[in-house]
């Protein structure tokens, strides 16, 4: 789920974990590097991730859609409710 939230957003990501796997993930999903807590012959991990952010869809849009989505819900429910009552 990190990876996908670093692409959504845009942004490297750098998710250490204590027991799981701890990952460095640029802003294209790229895992640069990848260490996980039960590996006991690598103890540093060591990534270069961008410091510069991309600009993706969901980061200049948002939850707009989403709130869209219910509004539209909204409407139609009301819409029905009117038509019943006639």
């Amino acid at each position: 789920m990190a990876a996908f939230r670093a692409i959504e957003q845009g942004h490297s990501l750098l998710r250490s974990t204590r027991f799981g796997l701890s990952a460095a993930i640029t802003p294209y999903g790229e895992m640069t590097s990848k260490m996980s807590s039960f590996d006991k012959n690598n103890l540093i991990m060591m990534a270069y991730l961008p410091a510069k952010s991309i600009r993706t869809v969901y980061s200049s849009v948002g939850d707009i859609l989403g709130y869209l989505s219910i509004a539209y819900q909204l409407i139609m429910i009301r819409l029905a409710v009117a038509k019943k009552k006639r």
